[in-house]
């Protein structure tokens, strides 16, 4: 059981209720144990644990999200693509401030043999309103980007577009970071040092794009202007 102070503590921090380690979606326990309150004889102030919902973690206020940019792999407005390296495969990775999680290609993790941690089943729900199940997460993927290499935990969906879709769960991780979607060019600090990207505006990428909408249009998603 947990005292009121913990379960507020731990809430704030986003972390799981049973196993002090961060919760996400689909988390699983490494181990079970029971904790005892401080004081077992004050009844009136102990809490049932209970197992963590989603609108109770600071975390995870919202149901994973992600955009129809993203799934079609396509600019929008607020949106950035830059070529990338996981291991030794050049991907193509969508910033999307409109998805709330991290995204990979569920045939790319594959084909690049990503250690997989299996997770609980849950729905991501597409802007359309369509949902996918997503079962599969890799933890810490290196991903390498224009002179700097950042982790990121990914979750395996049927993406249609991008290699790699990094959203907000990546975003918050970067502190202040500076974007002029005009030009392409986002900022942030790493380790000390002033991180600069530039984001791929290839002509031939936009056309590209096009063709995914019509994938995805086939494929039964219907696409709101």
């Amino acid at each position: 059981r947990l005292s009121p102070e913990e379960v507020k503590r731990r809430r704030e921090k986003g972390l799981c209720f049973k196993c002090e380690e961060r919760f996400t979606p689909g988390h699983q326990c490494k181990q079970a144990f029971v904790i005892e309150v401080a004081n077992p004889d004050d009844k009136e102030d102990e809490v049932e644990e209970e197992p963590p919902q989603e609108d109770e973690i600071e975390a995870f206020r919202e149901e994973p999200e992600i955009s129809m940019h993203a799934m079609a792999g396509i600019r929008g407005p607020r949106t950035m693509r830059l070529p990338a390296w996981v291991k030794d495969r050049r991907v193509m990775v969508l910033v999307d401030n409109g998805s709330s999680h991290n995204f990979i290609n569920a045939d790319l993790s594959q084909k690049l043999r990503l250690p997989t941690t299996k997770i609980e089943p849950f729905e991501v729900r597409v802007a359309n309103g369509e949902r996918l199940q997503c079962s599969e997460s890799f933890r810490k993927v290196l991903i390498k980007f224009q002179g700097v290499t950042v982790k990121a935990d990914l979750y395996a969906l049927p993406l249609v577009g991008p290699d790699v879709v990094l959203g907000v769960q990546w975003l918050e991780g970067l502190g202040k970071v500076t974007t002029d979607y005009r030009t392409g060019v986002m900022e942030f600090n790493s380790e000390g040092r002033l991180v600069t990207l530039s984001a791929d505006t290839d002509k031939e990428t936009k056309e590209v794009g096009l063709k995914n909408i019509e994938r995805v249009w086939r494929g039964g998603a219907q696409i709101f202007a």
